[in-house]
């Protein structure tokens, strides 16, 4: 029993393929088009909110709320007065390179996948600790 024929053809933007049966009991065809790609991706995500600082020990810790974007937020750059510190995925990070009784500003970007930086969120101020003195003492023996 013959099977009856088929024929594909391809363009750059076009699949298409036909088949019919033997004595034209069954035909059917069907294309695929090659749509545009999707436009770059030129808008920023926000910028994060509610950025926050305390210091903890000999750290600072920084905090912020998620930020958003059209095609995803993929992670956020923390900055130190101007100068980038990191780039982490989640909404927190330690600097752990702070100098006792110094004053930090923290700004955070929030990234896109294309790249983009978000406007800095609020600043972020403080004033690390002062460096303590600790007094060791021994006790003497027999005293």
């Amino acid at each position: 029993m013959p099977f009856g024929w088929s024929r594909i053809t391809a363009s750059d933007t076009t699949l298409s393929v036909s088949f019919q049966s033997t004595g034209a009991a069954f035909a059917d065809s069907f294309a695929i088009t090659k749509g545009d790609p999707p436009p770059p991706d030129q808008s920023p995500p926000t910028a994060p909110a509610g950025v926050s600082a305390h210091a903890v020990a000999a750290r600072v810790e920084v905090t912020w709320s998620p930020a958003t974007d059209d095609r995803g937020v993929v992670g956020y750059r923390v900055e130190r007065d101007g100068v980038a510190l990191a780039t982490v995925v989640g909404t927190s990070y330690s600097d752990a390179s702070v100098v006792p009784g110094s004053t930090y500003s923290y700004a955070v970007r929030a990234l896109d996948a294309a790249g983009n930086a978000s406007p800095d969120g609020a600043t972020a101020t403080i004033t690390t600790p002062a460096a303590s003195s600790v007094i060791y003492a021994e006790a003497w023996p027999g005293a």
